[in-house]
């Protein structure tokens, strides 16, 4: 039977939630002062794992997708380009007002790139992904026996 994706109780979710937790509480507090990749890009790395499963879960509500499918190349990316064009373009540069402390750091865009990479791996959507298991068509059962 394959696996039911979980939204917001899905592992890679819940670990980028701890992370982000971590990230807000202990890392950032403790290295005021000091340059650590993590304190600055840490959040930026977990934008795709943290924040698209509870949008893809109000999708669910609303009909647009299927229930307990994971996550599609064409959401992920859909929403890393317009994440990334709204919160380091429009946001700083046109909105201003409510964004003006953001920057538009383009080493934001990686980040935000990266983790949705290793999220992809992690749920299966990249072609070797490994929490996905291959399944079978009948044809090809009736053609193996």
């Amino acid at each position: 039977m394959p696996r039911k994706y979980r939204y917001c109780f899905d592992p890679v979710f819940l670990t980028a939630f701890v992370l982000y937790l971590l990230n807000r509480w202990l890392f950032k507090p403790w290295s005021q002062g000091h340059t650590t990749l993590f304190a600055y890009y840490g959040n930026d790395v977990l934008c795709i794992p943290f924040c698209l499963p509870p949008v893809l879960f109000v999708y669910r509500l609303l009909k647009m997708r299927r229930p307990y499918s994971y996550p599609t190349r064409f959401e992920m990316l859909s929403h890393l380009i317009i994440w990334s064009l709204f919160f380091k373009w429009l946001g700083p540069s046109v909105i201003k007002g409510p964004f003006a402390w953001t920057s538009t750091d383009p080493w934001d865009v990686v980040a935000y790139s990266i983790g949705a990479i290793i999220a992809g791996f992690c749920w299966g959507t990249w072609p070797t992904g490994f929490t996905r298991k291959k399944t079978v068509s009948i044809m090809e059962a009736k053609e193996a026996l």
